[in-house]
């Protein structure tokens, strides 16, 4: 399991969140997960571009709180019958961060998704909190070998390798066998990695 060092490492100097007790009193959350979430923490900012939020920015909010659903009424995207589904099985859905516009959530099987802000589709992160920091933690190792190589901004200029991406996507499939089903958040940044070669 991730621990406090690997979190530090993590956040790479950043700020680490932590959420109050009182917060979590009606949520189910397993023990593994409310570890994480109140004594060891999450950083506020980790590659890729990924800002977890405290409580005062939303952050373990319910999804359907977090979202003014009200928005979609009129969409292009989102049906009216789906949207007051999607207000009710939003409200079991434990809000984590953001990456752009979409943001990241404990399903209520306590799975980490994507949800896209424009049409709420949802996409697959990982099997659990824990193997979402740990993909994250081998995200930033790469970072740092492919900046080992060169300038501090190498990895975001375009100077990542095959290799890379290969050694990537091998450590995301250890840590979690379905990291890379379909259009799931890592095979997306794999392939836009990958794009960039």
């Amino acid at each position: 399991m991730i621990d406090e060092k690997n979190i530090i490492e993590l956040a790479n100097g950043d700020e680490i969140i932590r959420y109050s007790n009182k917060l979590f009193l009606d949520y189910n959350l397993p023990e593994d997960a409310q570890k994480i979430l109140q004594e060891i923490g999450i950083p506020k900012y980790v590659a890729p571009f990924i800002e977890f939020f405290d409580e005062s920015n939303g952050g373990g909010k319910r999804l359907s709180d977090y979202y003014d659903l009200n928005l979609y009424q009129d969409s292009e995207n989102v049906e009216k019958e789906e949207l007051e589904k999607m207000k009710i099985y939003f409200n079991e859905y434990i809000v984590l961060g953001n990456i752009e516009n979409d943001v990241f959530v404990l399903n209520e099987k306590f799975r980490v998704i994507q949800i896209n802000y424009e049409t709420l589709d949802e996409y697959y992160v990982n099997y659990s909190l824990n193997k979402f920091l740990e993909s994250l933690l081998v995200y930033k190792k790469i970072v740092d070998i492919v900046r080992s190589r060169g300038e501090e901004t190498a990895f975001f200029d375009d100077e990542v390798t095959e290799n890379d991406i290969k050694l990537l996507r091998e450590k995301l499939l250890e840590i979690d066998k379905y990291s890379f089903i379909d259009d799931s958040f890592w095979a997306n940044e794999i392939e836009r990695l990958e794009e960039n070669i």
